[in-house]
């Protein structure tokens, strides 16, 4: 694990020289770098050159010159850690051969830096610009142990702010790059430590974070993580894990629980790691003589780590960039192949054209191309394709208004196969909907409805259009023929996969398809954006862009100018009537959000969203909110399931699993004897099998990768109290009496007891869950939500959390999430300036026609040659058409000539 973090010079005075860090109990230390070897720097006087280079002092005589206000940097800290069993086998067992890996291993990480450093000049036109320099100076510190005195091998790479610039002068060092490669450093550190473990000997187990040694457990390595134990418990206390955490929170807490190093006796510390080891039954072997290292089909496993790679990432995105290849790569890689080898497996696919790179770098796939070429060629071969579903004059309701009525009679009247209709958040789509239903099975169609959640489903339903999840879609399908029109709804939400999938199979059964959405609002969480795209080629589309929804002048003015782009003024707009809240610290932010709530009347509650950017917040939010509420303390705790966030293909691999996971079965699988809604906790794990518990105890042995479909899950258990009046949110199919509860429902507690839980459903339905089964439940408390999970819905009253320096702080979900509101909109923020700046940015799914370099930019270009291969295949039609004439005709000469003898 690689951490990068800033110096400052007073830090450098006080933590470095008074507390001695890096140079306690005198550790190697060494100089590194081109630059260091330039100023001829060596180990007389170390410490004190040290303190002078980290005061901005260099041994020539030159000074580097302070940044902003004068303030100078001291440098940068890249502290790079082995592997928790590899920290035991060179510490507990003394194997000093594993201690030289990680000294080169670290050696490789800063190879890879060096190569990137830059500093800011003057050029030649008087403007700052920013220069490669490739030299640096460091002074790398060897340590052996963590606060808590556990077996720790890390070094501390103390990079100082100063590098030589190609004029020869030495200049303040830009380490912006640093902070953004530590992932690709982490890489190289990490595949040449798991080359010269494996070339001594070691056999490597894979893990989400990389390896372990294969003879040291997961709860044996927790044995001797005492530091990693309460960084947990204190995010566990805020209801968060490792992974949930954001850096910055991750960082914050390991300063909060650390004490103050203290320094023990090296012998008896060994000794007691060793008495520790052996309670535990742990024993490292100690491989003899040299051992080959890597296996003959290094190469082989190189093109594997690739095309994983291929298939993790372009889930997610249809473009990436190549260090998120190698990364992605190299994570099942380490010990089986070299980053070289990768590379060149890399370079390989590029060759052959399974990949395709850009000058920008980013990278796609061939079948990413392919998958969208198909559904641009299927929209435009279907203009004109079809007759119009109605003529003449329209009777429509009255009570449209002008954009409703035109978007419908489109829809009615076009003789495009496929045709859509953007309407922005809240301008009364179901309506429309409901309209063009009514006049479409008049005139003898049947309508299909498909979308990406449970809660689009349902406004489908709402407009009179049965229908289904994208996702149950493409397993059981539905009968669709030329009489058929296929209503695809929130397609913004759906991946580029799913709608290529939806109008392909349309075409072949030779349905219509209206595709219906925002492609202003939330984006899929899989590849793509294929609604925006059809439009971008042509699609014939109706604007909608009356909104309905806000019912007070102030929240369709701040809707209005959220959806023309301008989330700053929107921002100030809603300042100035009072609407926004700012509270610099984050606890008493997301305090004061759960306070407001608290104070509104329960029938206010129920008609109020609150939305976060995060789930970290949500999660602080919603425990608040039940404290306020006076709710804790009083009802039953159970267990429920949360999903995990790994792809298709990492699901289908061990190591991306660990003990204590759950895995909920979302269809039934008889060879395992699971069945849909089954939910097993992880067990042990062994190379490419899994052993799964079920309630009872009972054990069933999963090899996900021999596992056919999608059909199960990986998420954590947890266990959360519920009590009567609690507000809940379903996350995932759960059974109850009279009615099979969907993701995306909510509901209100009614009443718990040890054998069930009784809800009423926001459409008034009360159902009962049995909780006797000990099945974990897929449900969250429903006061706060993320905004992605409440897209879709509205309330009158919306209130919004967001810092300016969150993730999700962007034009699209500004947009989105403003316009959720009707009556009442109020935003709490740490900075309302910056946060004005944030949802300016525009953030989008890239495509991989748009990264494709082969004959010029196809996302730009392929309108038009699509519309040249639709003109030749109509010529081609109509060619033959005469031919089919011309033939009929030769028929009727031939038969002539036989009747009269000719």
């Amino acid at each position: 694990m690689i951490r990068c973090t800033n110096v400052a010079a007073r830090q450098a005075e006080s933590y470095y020289s008074r507390d001695d860090y890096y140079t306690q109990d005198n550790p190697p230390a060494s100089w590194y770098g081109k630059g260091a070897a330039a100023l001829g720097l060596s180990e007389d006087n170390a410490d004190r050159l040290f303190g002078d280079l980290l005061r901005g002092k260099l041994p020539n005589g030159e000074e580097i010159p302070g940044g902003q206000g004068g303030k100078h940097r001291a440098g940068t800290d890249l502290t790079i850690s082995a592997p928790k069993s590899v920290s035991i086998a060179a510490l507990v067992y003394a194997d000093a051969r594993v201690t030289e890996a990680h000294n080169a291993a670290v050696r490789a990480a800063l190879d890879a830096a060096e190569k990137r450093i830059q500093a800011r000049m003057v050029g030649p036109d008087g403007k700052t610009i920013t220069v490669d320099t490739g030299n640096l100076i460091a002074r790398t510190v060897l340590h052996d142990t963590s606060r808590a005195a556990d077996p720790n091998l890390h070094t501390h790479c103390v990079l100082i702010n100063a590098t030589q610039t190609p004029d020869g002068r030495w200049r303040a060092m830009e380490n912006r790059e640093l902070f953004k490669m530590q992932r690709e450093l982490d890489v190289h550190y990490k595949s040449e430590l798991a080359v010269r473990l494996a070339e001594l000997g070691y056999q490597l187990r894979h893990n989400k974070s990389g390896f372990e040694l294969a003879t040291v457990s997961d709860n044996q390595i927790k044995s001797f993580s005492t530091r990693t134990a309460a960084i947990d418990a204190a995010l566990a206390a805020r209801g968060l894990s490792r992974e949930e955490a954001s850096a910055e929170l991750r960082d914050k807490t390991a300063l909060d629980t650390r004490d103050r190093k203290v320094h023990y006796d090296r012998d008896l510390l060994v000794a007691a790691w060793r008495e520790r080891a052996a309670e535990l039954g742990l024993a490292v072997s100690l491989p003899a003589g040299q051992l080959p290292g890597l296996a003959r089909d290094s190469k082989e496993a190189a093109q594997e780590a690739i095309k994983f790679a291929i298939g993790h990432l372009s889930e997610r995105e249809a473009a990436f960039e190549q260090k998120d290849s190698m990364a992605a790569a190299m994570s099942v890689a380490y010990g089986r192949a070299t980053l070289a080898e990768v590379e060149a497996a890399f370079n390989k696919a590029l060759a052959w054209g399974d990949l395709v790179q850009k000058s920008d770098g980013r990278i796609t796939d061939r079948a990413s191309i392919a998958r969208e070429q198909r559904m641009l060629e299927v929209e435009l071969l279907g203009r004109g394709a079809v007759r119009a579903i109605a003529s003449g004059t329209l009777s429509l309701d009255p009570k449209l208004n002008e954009r409703q009525r035109a978007a419908v009679e489109a829809a009615l009247t076009t003789t495009n196969r496929i045709t859509g209709i953007q309407g922005l958040a809240g301008v009364g789509k179901t309506t429309l909907l409901n309209e063009f239903r009514q006049q479409a099975e008049a005139c003898g169609y049947t309508l299909a409805g498909v979308a990406p959640s449970h809660g689009a489903v349902k406004a489908l339903a709402e407009a009179g259009i049965e229908g289904k999840t994208l996702q149950s879609w493409e397993v059981s399908g539905s009968k669709l023929d030329d009489r058929t029109i296929l209503v695809i709804d929130e397609s913004s939400l759906a991946s580029t996969r799913q709608l290529a999938e939806a109008v392909i199979r349309a075409e072949k059964a030779g349905a219509r398809v209206l595709v219906v959405g925002d492609s202003d609002q939330y984006q899929s969480v899989e590849a793509g954006r294929g609604f925006q795209q059809l439009q971008q080629a042509g699609m014939q589309t109706s604007i909608v862009d009356t909104m309905l929804r806000q019912q007070t002048d102030i929240t369709r003015e701040v809707a209005q100018l959220a959806a023309e782009g301008k989330g700053a003024a929107a921002l100030e707009a809603l300042a100035k009537a009072g609407g926004v809240v700012e509270i610099k610290d984050e606890a008493q932010r997301l305090a004061a959000i759960a306070a407001d709530f608290c104070a509104l009347p329960a029938e206010e509650r129920r008609e109020t969203l609150v939305l976060t950017g995060t789930n970290e917040a949500r999660r602080q939010i919603n425990a608040a909110v039940r404290e306020g509420l006076s709710l804790a303390g009083q009802g039953k705790t159970v267990e429920t399931f949360e999903r995990g966030d790994l792809t298709a293909n990492q699901q289908r691999r061990a190591q991306f699993y660990a003990e204590g996971d759950a895995v909920r079965f979302d269809k039934d699988y008889r060879s395992l004897g699971v069945k849909s809604g089954d939910i097993l906790k992880v067990k042990a794990i062994r190379t490419n099998e899994i052993e799964l518990a079920r309630p009872d105890g009972s054990t069933v042995t999963f090899t996900p990768a021999n596992l056919s479909g999608k059909g199960w899950t990986v998420g954590r258990t947890d266990r959360r109290e519920l009590s009567a009046g609690d507000r809940i949110r379903v996350t995932g199919d759960i059974a109850a009496t009279g009615e099979r509860l969907r993701n995306g429902q909510r509901a209100t507690v009614l009443a718990i007891s040890d054998k069930q839980m009784q809800v009423q459903l926001d459409g008034g339905k009360k159902v009962a869950i049995n909780l006797e089964n000990g099945k974990p439940l897929s449900l969250d408390y429903g006061y706060a939500a993320t905004g992605h999970s409440a897209q879709g819905l509205g309330a009158k009253r919306v209130l919004l959390e967001r810092s300016s320096a969150c993730r999700t702080a962007s034009q699209r979900e500004f947009y989105t999430d403003v316009t959720r509101v009707k009556q009442e909109l109020k935003v709490y923020t740490d900075d309302r300036a910056k946060l004005g700046k944030a949802v300016q940015k525009q953030t989008d799914k890239h495509q991989a026609l748009e990264q494709s370099n082969d004959g010029g930019d196809l996302g730009n270009s392929f309108s038009e040659k699509a519309m040249e291969t639709s003109e030749q295949a109509h010529e081609l039609v109509d060619k033959m058409r005469d031919l089919a004439d011309k033939s009929r005709d030769i028929s009727r000469l031939a038969r002539d000539f036989m009747q009269f003898g000719l």
